[in-house]
């Protein structure tokens, strides 16, 4: 326990020979001088005993402690004080406590000395550079607001905070020591971690690194026990894409080179001697594994894992592909949807144990050549083989072992072998080399030079199209191969179709139904017929009447079904009545333009059939229909005429019917009202659905005698109105009037009001009709009583917005796509449909999206036509077609046709502006039901983030919806205000 000796005052000349001039250790810091004091001010001096010592200044106490130590406290206020304190470098000062709030300007060395800053005091550390060395304790506050920097390596104690105010350009400018400060005691203050500012500090990387390691990076030149995680940002890039997700350690899944980018996190910083350090980037390369065995599962997979186990699965085939080993497997766990694959290794794919997945490609699977790729136990769709390289032979192979599946394309020459083995599959196989089938089943068609069939074989030839399979050089067949073909009926014999080409005999090939193949030699091989022709075309309906601008589906039916000739050819016989358009070849939807007749035609396989088309004239509705009163009050034997407004006045059917609740009471023809007897009633004018009414309240007439000898005077009634209405005036003329005759209201507003409402009341309270004269009088009919005029007036509003022009009936200013339609049609994209329809609701098909396109463009002449048996060259849209295909817009449904009637999807639509418009985004498209694989998921993130183009609610786009018309413009219209 500290024991306080009482202090005594020397002579002052003794103080002043202990002062020596001020002297700071470390007042210039690297890089520019620090802010510094002198002074010749009191110092401390004391003298001690035996058992005390004595301060020579009034602001000095000694403290001696029980085992003899000494503790000098000087006690200061100001700033003059600290620095007599700091200067006095006899050691006889060991603590400066700070006892009042005082601002201190320029760098403190505290040397052996320690300076106490006392609770519920403030220190503040102003001037230019600062620098704050020794030791503190703080238990109050100590403001920093060096103008240009301070910096802190004092080793500093107590809970008080240390805050900075001093900013330069934004950011604050003192700069404390790791770990000479409690973090939890800094505030604004950047904590330093470098270890010798006079050194870069730098990164390092593992020198070997493998696919699999958990690496750490390893700094230079960082203060000891700086938590990596806290004071930097970790950027991990893999040829060039971002991993890891900023991980410390992460563990390796990506081969390649490797780079890593290190930022300092706030409040840390890296200061040196002139400034901040920051540090380079560090690259190495990650040697890859390559494994037997590797799991997929687009489900629950991530290509960030290494893929050796089923817990630990890649998502995608590519990714796989690139791990497995040569002639190892890939291990199905979920279905499988991919744009592309492609195959530079000899390897399988199979299901795992138990299972059989779906696996589908939406464009081209490549093998490269001398490669085999194995399907095993999968269902495989839409596989459209091409050549890996432009340049390749076409020497890779493909197996087919317990598959199933449909859609697959193996053209003539980009795969040497193919086999089937115990598997069902559809579509057209093409072999370079050799077809192999092994208890397997065809369903389309083949090409091959050598034909190879063991066990069982099934060949089921393609009913819809003229592709002939094809054995060019020999066929080896333990067991006739088994043509299954499908018949109309039980008695109709098929008549010629070709349907294979051999070299083999035709005994070799047998038929499961009850006809004969017919089989002829030609050229070097022999030639297998069958076919089925068209017996007859019906449609449905024969006839039909349909309303400008509305729409009805036709359907050609064929007989038999299953005929070989599937092509339907449809013909109008006058355009500008009608049109056709539609999904399919048999069923198309009839679009009537204008009123007239005409004829559509549909011919298939020789056989036709025809509709007599009325397209009748367009009905307008009536929306209203209102009179000119919807009161009256007659005496019997009065008449009335009522005059129907029927809107819009262009409607069909504008006829007005009439009729009265109580013909007892009153009659009505042609709007012309009969008191017949006293009591009510209700005429009623109906026209086209729409109705309005009138309450008529019939009066018996009054018979009054005069006083004077007998003669009869007609009364008058009293016409009030208030003596004062706020905003205006009222007036009436006359004031008193008869029964029936006309009196007028003249209602004037003060400035800048105008008339709001005016009701005329009889003594029963009844509203009375009034007519707008349109110049500020009003008038009604007087009836057999008094009346009472109110009125109000209201302040002046601007005035209505202009309502937009009408482009055309069926789309109004409201509609979504209004804005869009008129641009279109201002800038010959597109006009309407005839009858001034646009057909905004109407599908919007292929030609037509493309043909927009064009026209948006400005309608450039393109190369050359598109080679397409579907376009023909005085089309429309012929050359909308070639341009957009040249311009990588759009592409053919096949290799031949481009399907220019198929209505255009959600998809195909933004897929098609994409290309025109867009560049890709650096975001998902957000959609359940848009795969991050899809052709068109780029094509929708693009549309979504430009405004182009939303979903439709639910988290879903509808790719495979119809557009509309409306739709498409809409689209087009935004993607060109985004040009």
């Amino acid at each position: 326990m500290k024991k306080r000796i009482a202090s005594i005052t020397l002579s002052l000349a003794m103080c002043l020979t202990l002062l020596p001039t001020a002297a700071y250790a470390e007042d210039v810091s690297e890089g520019g001088a620090f802010d510094s004091q002198s002074s010749t001010g009191n110092g401390a001096a004391t003298v001690t005993g035996s058992n005390e010592a004595v301060d020579t200044t009034k602001n000095t106490v000694v403290y001696t402690g029980e085992n003899e130590t000494t503790t000098v406290v000087c006690k200061v206020s100001n700033s003059d004080e600290l620095k007599n304190a700091l200067n006095n470098n006899d050691n006889s000062i060991t603590e400066i406590d700070i006892t009042a709030d005082f601002t201190y300007n320029g760098s403190i060395a505290t040397g052996d000395k320690k300076i106490v800053v006392n609770e519920g005091v403030t220190l503040t550390i102003g001037g230019s550079k600062t620098k704050i060395t020794g030791k503190f304790e703080n238990n109050g506050t100590i403001t920093i607001t060096s103008s240009y920097e301070c910096i802190w390596k004092a080793q500093t104690t107590g809970s008080g905070k240390i805050v900075a105010k001093n900013q330069k350009w934004g950011e604050y400018q003192t700069y404390v020591d790791y770990g000479c400060v409690p973090e939890e005691n800094l505030t604004n203050c950047r904590i330093n971690i470098v270890k010798d500012i006079d050194k870069e500090p730098t990164v390092i990387l593992p020198e070997t690194m493998t696919v699999g390691d958990t690496i750490t990076p390893t700094f230079t030149n960082i203060v000891n026990g700086v938590d990596l995680e806290n004071a930097f940002k970790f950027k991990w890039e893999n040829n060039g894409n971002t991993v890891y997700n900023g991980a410390v350690s992460p563990t390796l899944t990506k081969k390649g080179t490797l780079k890593l980018t290190v930022s300092v996190k706030k409040p840390y910083v890296m200061r040196s001697s002139s400034g901040s350090y920051g540090i380079s980037d560090v690259s190495g390369t990650v040697k890859e594994v390559l494994l037997d065995t590797v799991f997929v599962n687009a489900n629950s997979g991530n290509n960030n894992n290494i893929g050796n186990t089923k817990a630990a699965p890649l998502k995608a085939i590519s990714k796989a592909v690139d791990e497995v080993a040569d002639g190892g497997t890939i291990i199905l766990l979920s279905d499988y949807t991919s744009t592309a694959l492609s195959f530079d290794k000899n390897v399988t794919i199979k299901s795992d144990d138990g299972g059989k997945y779906t696996v589908q490609v939406t464009r081209e699977v490549a093998v490269k050549d001398d490669m085999t790729v194995t399907f095993d136990s999968v269902n495989v769709k839409d596989f459209n083989f091409t050549k890996y390289y432009s340049s390749s032979v076409g020497s890779g192979n493909v197996e087919f072992k317990n598959c199933t599946g449909s859609g697959i394309e193996i053209a003539d020459n980009v795969i040497s072998n193919v086999t089937l083995e115990n598997s069902q599959l559809g579509g057209r196989f093409g072999a370079q080399g050799i077809l192999t089938l092994k208890n397997a089943t065809i369903n389309g068609s083949f090409s091959t030079k050598d034909f190879v069939a063991k066990g069982k074989n099934i060949y089921v030839p393609e009913d819809n199209r003229s592709k002939v399979s094809r054995i060019e050089g020999t066929a080896t067949i333990a067991n006739a191969v088994e043509i299954q073909l499908s018949a109309p009926d039980a008695t109709t014999p098929y008549q010629e179709r070709k349907l294979i080409e051999t070299t083999a005999d035709a005994n070799n090939f047998t038929v499961s139904s009850p006809y004969q193949l017919k089989k002829q030699t030609e050229y070097n091989g022999t030639y297998i017929y069958a076919f089925i022709p068209v017996t007859s075309v019906t449609l449905t309906p024969e006839t039909l009447s349909i309303e400008a601008g509305k729409t009805a589906e036709l359907t050609a039916t064929i007989s038999p079904a299953n005929a070989s000739d599937q092509q339907f050819s449809w013909d109008v016989e006058d355009t500008e009545i009608a049109s056709v358009y539609g999904h399919t070849s048999e069923t198309k939807t009839v679009t009537a333009l204008k009123e007239g007749q005409t004829q559509i035609t549909v011919t298939v396989g020789g056989q036709t059939a025809s509709c007599t088309v009325t397209v009748t004239p367009r009905t307008i509705s009536v929306e209203s229909i209102t009179l000119n009163k919807t009161q009256l009050s007659m005496v019997k034997g009065a008449t009335e005429t009522l005059a129907a407004t029927v809107l819009p006045t262009t409607a069909t059917d504008k006829a007005v019917t009439w009729k009265s609740s109580d013909t007892a009471v009153a009659t009505v023809e042609n709007g012309v009202v009969t008191a017949v007897a006293a009591g009510n009633a209700t005429i009623t004018a109906t026209a086209g659905g729409k109705t309005a009414i009138c309450a008529v309240t019939v009066t018996n007439p009054s018979n009054s005698s005069s006083s004077g000898g007998g003669g009869s005077s007609t009364p008058r009634y009293a016409v009030t109105v208030p003596d004062k209405t706020e905003n205006g005036s009222l007036s009436v003329t006359p004031q008193n009037a008869k029964r029936g005759s006309d009196v007028t209201i003249t209602a004037t507003p003060d400035k800048g009001y105008e008339v709001g409402d005016i009701v005329a009341k009889d003594v029963n309270g009844n509203k009375l009709t009034l007519k707008d004269n349109g110049d500020g009088t009003y008038t009604f009919t007087m009836p057999a009583s008094k009346v009472t005029i109110e009125a109000t007036f209201a302040e002046k509003q601007a005035d209505e917005p202009v309502a937009p022009e009408k482009l055309f009936a069926d789309v109004s200013a409201d509609d979504y796509y209004y804005e869009a339609v008129k641009w279109a049609s201002e800038n010959g994209v597109t006009g309407g449909i005839g009858e001034n329809l646009f057909g905004a609701k109407l599908p919007c098909t292929r030609a037509q999206i493309v043909t927009f396109l064009w026209r948006a463009a400005g309608s450039p002449e393109p190369k050359g036509m598109s080679g397409f048996v579907d376009v023909s060259a005085d089309a429309y849209y012929a050359k909308a077609v070639a341009w957009a295909v040249e311009q990588g817009i759009a592409s053919g449904t096949s290799a031949t046709t481009f399907s220019p009637d198929a209505v255009c999807t959600r998809a195909q639509s933004v897929a098609f502006l994409y290309r025109a418009f867009g560049e890709k985004v650096n975001k998902a498209a957000g959609f359940s039901d848009v795969s991050a694989d899809a052709y068109y998921a780029d094509a929708v993130a693009w549309a979504v983030e430009n405004g182009v183009a939303s979903g439709i609610g639910g988290g879903l786009f509808a790719p495979d919806q119809d557009c509309a018309r409306g739709q498409i413009v809409a689209f087009l219209y935004r993607a060109y205000q985004n040009k």
